[in-house]
């Protein structure tokens, strides 16, 4: 994508556009491919390897696009309700990473040491989240937090009927739900 110049922004730009506009999404986006990336180590122990989810590249700009309503939608609501966003919420917000949630923990432990306060803390590994989420309770909240209407019901058709299949030595499984 990054080579195909023009013309190609122009057919990305048809294509999300019908898609946001006609609230459909074509199954391929919701498809992805399972494949294991080797490490290091001994190659025949299996916590040497790393599986990754290979997704439709169109799809992916889709869900970055839709992504970023979301996130904007979500911040304006909550600073309107005069809720804070605490400093420590650095995921699912523009413009944060990883970089900006060590150097908020940092301030966060300077500023107790020196008040002389007790500090806990504990870091939540998400990464197999998403076959955990209660679904219907994340609609739910998203509602309450004002992603409703069209951005709403396209980011549901998104995430509705997800498949995968595993790539193992060239030979593709049958997809399966997720």
């Amino acid at each position: 994508m990054k080579f195909g110049g023009k013309g190609m922004i122009q057919l990305m730009d048809c294509c999300t556009t019908w898609v946001w506009k006609n609230e459909y999404t074509p199954s391929r986006w919701r498809e992805g491919v399972v494949v294991n990336l080797f490490k290091k180590g001994d190659k025949t122990d299996p916590g040497n390897y790393r599986g990754i989810t290979l997704l439709n590249t169109v799809g992916k700009v889709f869900c970055k696009l839709l992504n970023d309503r979301i996130v904007g939608v979500l911040e304006k609501e909550l600073l309107e309700k005069e809720r804070s966003i605490s400093e420590g919420q650095a995921g699912f917000r523009q413009k944060r990473g990883c970089v900006d949630h060590v150097f908020t923990v940092g301030r966060i432990f300077q500023g107790r040491k020196r008040a002389g306060k007790p500090t806990y803390c504990f870091f939540l590994d998400v990464k197999k989240a998403y076959d955990t989420v209660w679904r219907n309770g994340l609609w739910k909240q998203l509602s309450k937090y004002g992603i409703k209407g069209k951005m709403w019901r396209v980011l549901k058709k998104m995430t509705e009927c997800t498949k995968s299949a595993v790539m193992l030595d060239g030979e593709l499984s049958k997809f399966f739900e997720i």
